[in-house]
Parts: structure tokens; C-alpha cells; sequence
């Protein structure tokens, strides 16, 4: 048996036919040249198996029902697969996308946080004018201003400054504030 790049038992070559020097270039090693026909087909086949997923999954709640169902799915989409007129394609694929269209589920389930979710948008904005804190920028900024305000406020003086009888003076005092004898 002769071996080629698309065998995956070829070294050098995975299961889907890249080699080590087309992997990069996300070339496989054996390309037949294909038509903008097969290529747009292949789009739309693939858009539509997706699409119909999304949409048995609106209407499936169950996760193991609908992991039972997807096989079903793609088993529909396989009988078809080996079809090659154009004209056959295009009446498979209108057919698959009517069906769908029919079948679209009126409230389908949305993620929460993206457009149209429970949580989208949730916390609005801060206003315009809204200063944010950035400690290294206004951190030093904020704690000389207080420190300029505790210097200022006789209350707030804290107890190590001043002389010994007036830091004393101001632990008794302090002490009776909190009833400590």
C-alpha cells in the first residue's frame, strides 16, 4: 500500500492530512483544486448544521437530551454529503434553511453577558466628570492632604506629637473618653 501526506499513519502527517512543513500555513499536504461553488457550499452547509445546533439547543433544555440529539442532527446532514451537482446542492440547502426558519425558536436562550442578556450593560458607566483613584498617581496626593488636616484639626492630633506632658495629657484623656481608669 502506497502511503501519501493524507494518511495519518504517514510520519510527518496528522488525521486531517497536515504535514509538518503545510501546518503553518494551514495548507493540507494534498490539495485538489476546488471551485468557489464548493467553497461557498461548504460555508453554507457548515452555517446551517451550526445554526440548526444553536437552535435544538433553545429548544432542548436538557443537556443530555440534546447531546443524545446531535448525532440525529448530523447524520441528516451526512446522507447528503456525497451529492455534487450544484443544482441539487442549492434545492438541499434552501430546503435545510426553510426548515430551520420554520422550526426558529421564539425566545431563544441569549449568554447573560452578551448583547441582549440578563447581565449586558448592567452597571452603567461612571459620570463624565467622575475622578477615578489611581494610587500611584494620586495615593501620595491624598495622604499629605491628610496629613495637612489632622496637622490642622487639634482633635485629630495623634497622641506621639508634642511634649511628654501633653502627649500624657492627651492618653488620660483619651482614656477617659473610653470610661479606662
Amino acid at each position: 500500500m502506497k502511503t501519501t501526506h493524507t494518511d495519518p499513519s504517514y510520519p510527518g502527517s496528522n488525521a486531517l492530512g497536515f504535514t509538518r512543513e503545510g501546518a503553518h500555513r494551514g495548507k493540507l499536504s494534498n490539495t485538489a483544486p476546488c471551485s468557489a461553488m464548493s467553497v461557498q457550499h461548504r460555508l453554507r452547509v457548515q452555517l446551517l448544521y451550526k445554526r440548526t445546533l444553536k437552535n435544538m439547543f433553545n429548544w432542548i433544555v436538557d443537556r443530555e437530551l440534546y447531546l443524545q440529539e446531535i448525532p440525529k442532527v448530523r447524520e441528516m446532514f451526512e446522507v447528503n454529503r456525497n451529492v455534487k451537482e450544484p443544482r441539487r446542492i442549492e434545492a438541499l440547502l434552501l430546503a435545510g434553511e426553510e426548515k430551520l426558519a420554520d422550526n426558529i425558536h421564539p425566545d431563544p436562550y441569549i449568554i447573560p453577558w452578551q448583547l441582549g442578556g440578563s447581565k449586558y450593560a448592567r452597571n452603567p458607566p461612571p459620570p463624565e466628570d467622575f475622578r477615578t483613584f489611581v494610587p500611584w498617581r494620586d495615593g501620595p496626593a491624598i495622604y499629605e492632604e491628610a496629613k495637612r488636616e489632622v496637622a490642622d484639626d487639634e482633635d485629630l492630633k495623634p497622641i506621639g506629637t508634642g511634649s511628654f506632658e501633653e502627649r500624657l495629657a492627651r492618653v488620660r484623656e483619651f482614656q477617659a473618653l473610653l470610661g479606662v481608669k
